[in-house]
């Protein structure tokens, strides 16, 4: 638990750091070295991709198909939330915060039952990426955006939904809410948010 307290601890702080040095570095992301942070995003998603498709293979007959479809309806959420987003610079959110929703759900696994693992890793993760757009109001060089802190929260729980999918065999029957049915309808409730969000931003 220690461990994995630090590892989270940590890269919380490494959001800091590009919370203080995100716009000195914009120009750098958004110009020159777009296509490093392209191949390094890309690199990021072939692994994800990858590790998916190890940990399915891994899983009872049973379960392959319905953890296969949240890996689907997951990847599917991020790749809007991609789209969605205005300037290329915030697609690296994606990133930073599937990892912390990742980082999460391994703190939390140990400590709550079942799909109570799930959600308190979201809220979690979520709550950082609320902290992070709170910290941008009051920051002299930064500016927070709502939009932003949804979609910190929906790259978050989608990695984590899609990491809980592919966990050890039995946490459904542990006792807490049935995670499958909750995490489609919080999917499809961040999805209809960011299609408000996307549709009445200038």
């Amino acid at each position: 638990m220690a461990l994995n307290l630090a590892a989270l601890v940590l890269w919380t702080a490494l959001i800091a750091l590009c919370l203080h040095f995100g716009r000195e570095a914009a120009p750098w992301i958004e110009g020159a070295g777009r296509w490093w942070v392209t191949a390094a995003l890309a690199a990021a998603g072939a692994l994800g991709l990858a590790g998916g498709a190890w940990a399915l293979r891994r899983l009872p007959p049973g379960r392959r198909l319905r953890a296969g479809l949240v890996l689907l309806a997951a990847g599917a959420g991020l790749g809007l939330v991609a789209w969605w987003q205005a300037a290329f610079i915030e697609r690296i959110h994606l990133l930073l915060y599937g990892v912390a929703g990742l980082l999460a759900l391994r703190l939390t696994r140990p400590l709550a039952p079942g799909a109570w693992a799930l959600y308190w890793a979201v809220l979690l993760a979520a709550g950082v990426g609320l902290a992070d757009e709170l910290v941008q109001y009051v920051h002299p060089r930064r500016v927070g955006d709502p939009a932003d802190a949804l979609s910190n929260a929906a790259a978050a729980g989608l990695c984590a939904w899609a990491a809980w999918a592919l966990g050890p065999p039995g946490q459904e029957k542990a006792q807490g809410p049935r995670a499958t049915t909750w995490a489609i309808m919080g999917l499809l409730g961040w999805t209809a948010g960011l299609a408000v969000l996307w549709g009445v931003s200038p």
